[in-house]
């Protein structure tokens, strides 16, 4: 999960919604998620990502704290 956050420069709580709404594929084995995400999904995430409002905030506001 962490590596997904870090990929779209997201929070976990926000991949953890696309796998709860099923944007992206994931699995937990033990202790671990195991996510997979296709060309296209990770197409239409940045495209999502760069028309969200709350992102582009929270991005900002995370910005301000550094």
């Amino acid at each position: 999960m962490k590596q997904v956050a870090e990929k779209f420069n997201v929070s976990h709580g926000v991949v953890r919604n696309w796998i709860e709404r099923k944007f992206i594929d994931a699995r937990r084995i033990g202790p671990k998620t195991w996510i997979s995400i296709s060309l296209e999904q990770e197409l239409e995430l940045k495209k999502y990502i760069d028309n969200s409002s709350k992102i582009a905030t929270a991005r900002l506001k995370s910005q301000k704290q550094t």
